[in-house]
């Protein structure tokens, strides 16, 4: 069984936010965990597609958690029906249409929305510049 981690930012590119960061170090500390890191944002659409995967067994290993972490640059408020990342739009029904499936699916679900606004460059993180 694993355990799936997406870690969704709203970095600048070529930049990832420190808390995003911190918690992409600690999730594969832990080998239980397989990470998907979109530090510059995702769109619904892809994001969609990867939980779809996870749920019907198609990304592999069979499930038995999902993380969804968003990091945006402001807090988001429980009224708020969106978040946004890096101009890509996540409608918070999609969200909780996925929780409602994995819960059905007997997955645990668990979502984090956090802000930060420090940035770090990918480069001082030693990832080499992709051209």
């Amino acid at each position: 069984m694993k355990r799936y981690a997406f870690l969704c930012g709203s970095a600048p590119w070529d930049y990832r936010q420190k808390k995003l960061e911190s918690l992409f170090e600690s999730l594969i500390d832990n080998s239980v965990w397989h990470v998907d890191v979109f530090p510059n944002g995702i769109n619904e659409f892809l994001l969609e597609y990867a939980l779809n995967n996870i749920l019907s067994g198609n990304a592999g290993e069979k499930a038995n958690g999902i993380l969804l972490y968003f990091c945006c640059e402001e807090s988001i408020k429980e009224s708020d029906c969106s978040i946004w990342l890096c101009g890509d739009e996540i409608r918070k029904d999609v969200i909780n249409h996925y929780e409602k499936l994995s819960r059905e699916c007997e997955i645990d679900f668990q979502v984090v929305y956090d802000c930060d606004c420090e940035f770090v460059s990918e480069e001082s993180l030693g990832y080499e510049k992709a051209f």
